[in-house]
């Protein structure tokens, strides 16, 4: 049964009313779960330069992702992009 007040809850992902699902902190943490992250946009100088730092010997990906916040695979994908560039200038 759903009562008019939940209705708000309902929206954002929270159960309000405590007989209609699990506790309200374990229904928050699985709300965070689910919530995306802001798109942010990256400038093709900033991209560069992180690109570059990953590059350096010694630096996984994974360590340049993490310094800029960034997810691994969005990085490799910055430096795929940069080799094809580079393979593609005269």
């Amino acid at each position: 049964m759903i009562r008019s007040h939940a209705i708000s809850g309902l929206r954002s992902g929270i159960s309000v009313v405590p007989s209609a699902g699990p506790r309200p902190s374990v229904a928050l943490a699985r709300a965070t779960l689910h919530e995306r992250e802001a798109h942010r946009r990256w400038p093709d100088e900033v991209k560069a330069q992180i690109v570059s730092e990953s590059l350096r010997p010694g630096v996984t990906v994974n360590e340049g992702a993490e310094r800029h916040a960034l997810k691994a695979n969005h990085l490799s994908s910055w430096r795929t992009l940069a080799r094809q560039v580079k393979t593609s200038l005269p």
